[in-house]
């Protein structure tokens, strides 16, 4: 599908916007149409292009008239390629989001069954947060309506609950309180100021009033222990450093349990005993009673992603590949030993896995969704 002529590639600003491609099919003639791709719609993690078309001078490149939409659809588009006679283009356009399943531990095998998917809304992204105590349902979160939403859904059923929402700029990913009462979420109104507070809050989770926990600058994650316990970790990332403290949702920030000089993925063990920091290269255990610290290196998982502790506190779960790319789920134990509990196909790959309270299923992020080549004739 080459024009005889040459063509060309190009970036074009007009009123203020930049166009994410631009290609000019050569016709020969003096003016050309210049087909780009335009976001329409931005969703989270993610966008929808439209196609549009626009009269460009050869001699000069300058945009000739006002640019047409000419197509909509799902999904950002990666490229384009025209006819010879400019009748019929290509497009390859790829839309996916982020989607809850289920899966099943098989408590004899350590081994985790097909998972199964919980949220069937192709139009927004869904993120496993927590289950509730009881470990009937999922609690997750999205950005379905334009705002940050957290809901919860049981395992038999075909839609959510809305538990509450939220209207600020940027809400950090909510978890469940260790007794399961409470939803902690952190807000701020400017993300890109590190040096403006984040506010740390609670709600109810059957509804009511939120409050405020804490509002210091750095404030990246929270993860607390199962009941008896009331302990959770907080962990601020700063630029001195990434800071994990004890901390009492109740009362409020303890002593230090651990720095690092960059960012990492966070684990806390249910049993309030271990805390787990993996930084891409080591896999650190951090003991909360002696601070005896061990690390694990992982040679032959170099790409690692999460780190969320089985209900049992006896293995870490992280998302890694394997060599020949396929999406898989590990089980680590304190002294480095690595079980592969799920594989998946490497067109869906594994976010993350959390356990369920009784240790009987582990809510899965999964990327999925389609990609393909489009074709317009007569355009």
């Amino acid at each position: 599908m080459q024009d005889s002529c040459s063509r060309m590639d190009a970036w074009i600003l007009f009123q203020g916007s930049m166009f994410s491609f631009c290609r000019l099919p050569c016709t020969g003639l003096r003016m050309a149409a210049c087909i780009f791709a335009l976001q329409s719609q931005k969703r989270k993690g993610g966008h929808d292009d439209a196609i549009w078309s626009i009269g460009i001078d050869q001699n000069t490149g300058e945009p000739h008239g006002q640019p047409r939409e000419m197509l909509r659809g799902l999904g950002w588009i990666g490229g384009f390629s025209a006819s010879k006679v400019g009748k019929r283009l290509v497009f390859w356009r790829r839309d996916v989001s982020d989607q809850v399943f289920v899966s099943d531990f098989d408590g004899n095998s350590r081994k985790m069954s097909s998972p199964r998917r919980l949220t069937i809304d192709r139009s927004a992204n869904f993120w496993a947060v927590d289950w509730t105590a009881d470990s009937k349902a999922v609690v997750f979160a999205s950005t379905r309506d334009g705002t940050h939403t957290i809901y919860k859904q049981e395992l038999d059923a075909t839609t959510p609950d809305l538990l509450n929402k939220w209207r600020k700029v940027e809400v950090i990913f909510p978890r469940l309180s260790g007794d399961g009462s409470e939803i902690l979420y952190a807000d701020t109104d400017k993300p890109d100021d590190p040096k403006q507070p984040v506010d740390l809050m609670a709600v109810p989770i059957a509804g009511g009033t939120p409050r405020v926990i804490l509002s210091e600058p750095g404030i990246n994650n929270f993860i607390c222990a199962k009941p008896p316990l009331q302990v959770c970790i907080l962990n601020e990332l700063l630029a001195a450093g990434n800071f994990f403290y004890l901390f009492d949702f109740r009362q409020g920030k303890g002593r230090l349990v651990a720095k690092l000089p960059g960012n990492a993925n966070s684990g806390f063990s249910p049993d309030g005993s271990t805390l787990a920091l993996d930084d891409g290269s080591t896999v650190r255990f951090v003991s909360i009673d002696s601070g005896i610290v061990k690390d694990v290196v992982l040679k032959d998982w170099p790409v690692r992603k999460s780190a969320d502790w089985s209900a049992d506190s006896k293995v870490l779960l992280i998302a890694s590949v394997t060599p020949a790319g396929a999406p898989v789920i590990l089980a680590i134990d304190l002294d480095g030993n690595v079980k592969v509990l799920l594989e998946g196909d490497r067109s869906a790959p594994l976010g993350y896995v959390v356990p369920s309270p009784d240790g009987k299923h582990g809510a899965l992020d999964i990327t999925t969704g389609e990609s393909n080549v489009w074709m317009v004739e007569n355009f």
